[in-house]
């Protein structure tokens, strides 16, 4: 096929992507490996390579990235951010379709929650192991599939069960806390709905980073990395989807800069210092 291990830019509209129009004026870049720019979160950039051989954007969107690394002195480096554009792109674009079918999907809706669940299923735990009642849990309730509800109150079969359990996770009333803390490291960290501004924030913090060395100045920086995100076509506040809002592409390069609003931009490399985002 002609456009196998080919990434096809996309455009956002009406909070909508779509691909290229075949009449758009097109340019294409190899997929290089990056030696200059690093993004601490790069899953999605090492995926990236290994399905893409080549970029096909539109030569407008080239134009830009021109002007714009021209204008920080960062010309030498178009290539690296053209494929960082199209792998965050990519990425992005996948995770926001997660997040709007996680709302339909209940395995994913299950993925999303496992670890606040697998507390609670704990804490309960928790609550048999410590009480001193011989009658420690009242009733213990099972729906199968297309049957009714089985619920369990006899005194002996109900700490046979939490007997099982506890020697099946190797808790006991000495170690639970420890045994708590290593179960649930084990579980899944990863919040599906977020995953998509989790990519967002490294992109933010590590492109912030990187201009600062030619800016300087901190609001130039969150500047450029505004003007990069909108080039991608990813919007730098998410709910802009939701609003079916499009993002300008100013041709004035000096223009598009103060379009930028960085306050919000400014919340992503809080968010990264503080340690609060946790992916």
């Amino acid at each position: 096929m002609e456009n196998e291990n080919k990434y096809i830019w996309s455009n956002l509209k009406n909070g909508t992507y779509s691909k290229l129009a075949s009449d758009i004026p097109t340019v294409e870049y190899n997929t290089i490996p990056f030696r200059n720019i690093v993004i601490s979160d790069n899953v999605f950039i090492l995926n990236f390579h290994k399905s893409y051989k080549k970029v096909i954007i539109p030569k407008k969107i080239e134009s830009l990235f021109i002007s714009l690394l021209d204008k920080y002195e960062l010309s030498k480096f178009l290539e690296e951010f053209i494929i960082l554009s199209c792998a965050s792109q990519k990425s992005f674009i996948d995770n926001i379709g997660t997040k709007a079918e996680l709302k339909r999907d209940v395995l994913l809706q299950d993925f999303n929650n496992m670890k606040k669940d697998y507390a609670e299923f704990l804490n309960v735990i928790g609550i048999y192991l410590s009480s001193e009642s011989k009658n420690k849990t009242n009733t213990i309730s099972f729906k199968p599939d297309a049957a009714p509800t089985v619920s369990i109150n006899n005194f002996f079969v109900l700490n046979d069960i939490y007997d099982t359990i506890c020697k099946g996770l190797d808790i006991t009333k000495e170690n639970f806390l420890e045994r708590k803390e290593e179960l649930l490291d084990l579980k899944n960290n990863i919040s599906v709905r977020h995953y998509s501004e989790v990519v967002k924030t490294s992109i933010v913090v590590n492109l912030y980073e990187f201009a600062l060395k030619s800016s300087k100045r901190r609001s130039d920086s969150l500047r450029f990395v505004g003007c990069f995100l909108h080039i991608s076509q990813i919007p730098t506040n998410s709910e802009e989807i939701d609003k079916k809002i499009d993002i300008d592409l100013f041709n004035d390069i000096d223009l598009f800069l103060k379009s930028i609003e960085i306050k919000n931009l400014a919340h992503y490399i809080n968010i990264k210092r503080q340690k609060r985002f946790r992916l």
